[in-house]
C-alpha cells in the first residue's frame, strides 16, 4: 500500500530566545498510512514516521498537538554526528529522548523524564556553554511579562557518555547566552533596585567548576 504524507502548517505566537516575540511557523508531519511492522498500524505514529522520513535529510524540525510531540534532527549538538531530539508532552510534565545516526539507523542514546513543561514557550535552542566544541541544549519552558525572560531546562552535552546533564542550580534564571572571549555562561534576571523602587536586569556570569554552574561575577543595572 503507497505510504501517503500530510504536512500542515500552524502558526504559534511565542517568545524566542531571547528577548523579542515573533510569529514561527512549524511543519506537523503526519504519516496517514499503515505502516507494516509485522502488525499494521492503523494510528499515526509520530515518532516512527519523523525517525523514517529524517533518514533522507540533512535536517527537519516538526510537532504535533494534542498532545504536543515536537521532533528535531540534524547535526544539532555537533557538525560531525547527526542527533535527533525528540520531546513528548504528558500532562504537565515532558520526557526527552536523544538519538544518534549510527550507519544510517537511529539508536536511543538517552532519556530524560518528568520535566516541567509548557508547550505554549516550548523551543529548543543550541549553544556551547562548556566551551569544549559541541553545543549543549536549552529547552525554553517560560517568558516573563515585561523585560522578557526566557526560562527553562539548561541540559550539557557530554559526547562521551552521550548524555544530558540537567543544570537545575540555573533553572531560576533565564536568558543564557555565550561569552567565548572570557569563556562565561552569561544567564540573565531581574531584580528589585533599592533606589527608585523599580526592576532593572541583572547579568550573571558563570563557570562550570567541577560540574556545577557556579557564579563568578555579575553586572547590575542598579548599581
Amino acid at each position: 500500500m503507497p505510504r501517503h504524507l500530510i504536512i500542515t502548517t500552524f502558526t504559534f505566537l511565542f517568545v524566542p530566545f531571547f528577548f523579542a516575540c515573533e510569529e514561527t511557523t512549524c511543519i506537523e508531519v503526519v504519516d496517514v498510512s499503515s505502516v507494516p511492522l509485522g502488525n499494521e498500524l492503523t494510528e499515526k505514529d509520530f515518532l516512527k514516521t519523523s525517525l523514517r522520513n529524517s533518514l533522507a535529510l540533512d535536517s527537519s524540525d516538526c510537532f504535533e498537538t494534542k498532545p504536543f510531540k515536537a521532533f528535531e534532527s540534524g547535526f544539532l549538538l555537533n557538525d560531525s554526528v547527526q542527533n535527533a531530539i525528540y520531546v513528548e508532552q504528558l500532562d504537565s510534565t515532558c520526557n526527552i529522548h536523544l538519538y544518534e545516526l549510527k550507519m544510517n539507523e537511529w539508536v536511543l542514546v538517552f532519556q530524560k523524564f518528568d520535566l516541567a513543561f509548557n508547550s505554549l514557550y516550548f523551543d529548543l535552542n543550541y549553544i556551547d556553554f562548556n566551551f569544549d566544541g559541541t553545543k549543549d541544549l536549552f529547552m525554553r519552558m517560560t517568558c516573563s511579562n515585561g523585560y522578557a525572560i526566557s526560562r527553562g531546562h539548561l541540559f550539557e552535552y557530554d559526547p562521551i557518555e552521550k548524555e544530558l546533564i540537567l543544570h537545575t542550580e540555573v533553572e531560576h534564571l533565564g536568558n543564557f547566552s555565550a561569552d567565548n572571549d572570557n569563556k562565561y555562561l552569561v544567564a540573565e534576571d531581574s531584580e528589585e533596585c533599592k533606589v527608585g523602587f523599580k526592576r532593572s536586569p541583572v547579568q550573571i556570569q558563570f563557570k562550570l567548576i567541577n560540574g556545577t554552574l557556579t557564579e563568578v561575577g555579575r553586572i547590575s543595572e542598579c548599581d
